[in-house]
């Protein structure tokens, strides 16, 4: 399952995304059947990645929920809140700037708390494109 989440990896930053959503299906049906909630989490947003960056904001939003969901379950505080922050990119595309305001700023804490510095990154960014768009 890790080497097809690789391969959909591999294929999604080569912009094959037909090719990725295909191998990264196969990662989450075996993780699935595996049981493994935490690495079927993780592949669930790569799927929304794609149907993101495709501009497929309904079906990207479903499977962020999905990630947030199972995330939860499994008391994956750091996978909940990389699903929260996609979920906000996808809205934001959808217009939504001061809902996702409001769930970008809470991010702060929560990524600062994991010291994951890529993902502070993009909130920061995210929080400039909104204000930016809201002078607009």
């Amino acid at each position: 399952a890790f080497i097809f989440r690789s391969v959909g990896a591999l294929n999604y930053f080569m912009g094959k995304f037909d090719k990725a959503l295909h191998y990264f299906e196969k990662a989450s049906i075996i993780f699935k059947d595996q049981g493994n909630k935490n690495e079927y989490a993780t592949t669930i947003g790569n799927i929304g990645n794609i149907y993101l960056t495709n501009s497929d904001f309904l079906k990207a939003e479903h499977f962020y929920n999905s990630q947030i969901s199972i995330s939860h379950s499994i008391n994956n505080q750091f996978g909940v809140a990389t699903g929260n922050l996609t979920l906000a990119t996808v809205r934001m595309n959808q217009g939504k700037y001061d809902e996702e305001l409001v769930r970008t700023k809470r991010l702060i804490k929560v990524f600062q708390n994991f010291k994951s510095y890529k993902e502070l990154t993009q909130i920061f960014s995210n929080i400039g494109i909104i204000y930016e768009y809201k002078k607009k």
